[in-house]
């Protein structure tokens, strides 16, 4: 459930076309050593490559190369000549391209040297959160999203972030506040109500669930957990004949996906259709060997896998 969108922080300060290398900039001034060269020249040289240097780094962080991105973003760190601002959002944009290549570690370095720079950065906090939260460091994951919606009260998915950790802890009420919030910023995000729909069902609020999986369908027709979730819900709540349509089309979306077929097979044994319960289960397994409901459905109507 969480939100895979991490920020992208803009490079400031004015931009050049033409990206100048720092080596061309070293080339350039070792060029016209002999001749007479004002500093005031020579430091504008240096500041137009510098804003180049920018430009380039920003456009390949926004291209999603997230190779070129940590490239371009570590020459600006390492140039020494950025005001404290294009520092800051190079190491941003850097730790986010290292939280999407799965170096947690890295991207936690970077964001939080973004933060010692610019405490007031929501995104920094934010992705920092991302990769505490890859890492399983749920609490310190909490406590950056809640800086972020602190910085920003804006900040969806900050709050979609912590409505699944506190999900996850248990603390129920706590994420679907997160989600309402969510919701009021953006009603148009299929995303907080399918999430909060979790939560509903968690709670056994059946009505609740399936309310909120029809407005993330609306949303997103094609959002196949949607209504494989919906039609797990109406099966929870012994509505096994609306669940049925909702597994077809689940399976229809993502034939592929063995939490649908699964659904779908235990809808057919609740409905009395064996055989179709049979195969369901079966081609479930082979799809997710490891799906212990799946193998309980299965030895409930015994027969072996």
């Amino acid at each position: 459930m969480e939100s895979k969108r991490l920020g992208v922080r803009a490079i400031q300060f004015a931009a050049v076309a033409q990206f100048t290398p720092m080596i061309g900039l070293g080339l350039l001034l070792a060029g016209t050593a002999s001749a007479t060269v004002s500093p005031a020249y020579a430091t504008g040289l240096e500041a137009e490559a510098s804003a180049s240097m920018r430009t380039y780094a920003e456009a390949v962080c926004q291209s999603g190369d997230l190779d070129r991105c940590i490239n371009a973003c570590t020459a600006l760190i390492q140039s020494g000549q950025e005001p404290l601002g294009s520092l800051a959002a190079a190491y941003v944009n850097r730790g986010a391209s290292f939280s999407t290549k799965g170096l947690y570690d890295a991207a936690i370095a970077d964001q939080t040297r973004a933060i010692s720079l610019n405490p007031a950065d929501a995104v920094a906090h934010f992705d920092r959160g991302v990769a505490y939260r890859r890492k399983g460091l749920n609490d310190q994951a909490i406590a950056d999203y809640t800086s972020a919606v602190m910085l920003d009260p804006g900040y969806t998915n900050a709050y979609i972030n912590r409505g699944d950790l506190y999900s996850t802890k248990g603390l129920n009420d706590q994420a679907i506040a997160d989600y309402n919030k969510a919701i009021a910023l953006n009603p148009s995000d299929a995303k907080p109500y399918f999430n909060r729909g979790l939560v509903f069902a968690h709670k056994a609020l059946y009505d609740q669930a399936i309310a909120d999986y029809t407005k993330a369908i609306a949303l997103n027709p094609s959002y196949e957990r949607a209504y494989n979730n919906r039609a797990w819900t109406y099966h929870q709540a012994g509505r096994d004949a609306q669940g049925l349509a909702d597994a077809n089309k689940a399976v229809a979306l993502a034939p592929q996906s063995a939490n649908s077929v699964g659904t779908r097979g235990a809808i057919y044994e609740k409905l009395g259709q064996r055989d179709k319960a049979v195969a369901d289960y079966r081609a479930a397994l082979k799809l997710d060997p490891n799906d212990q409901v799946v193998r309980a459905g299965l030895k409930r109507l015994g027969v072996a896998p």
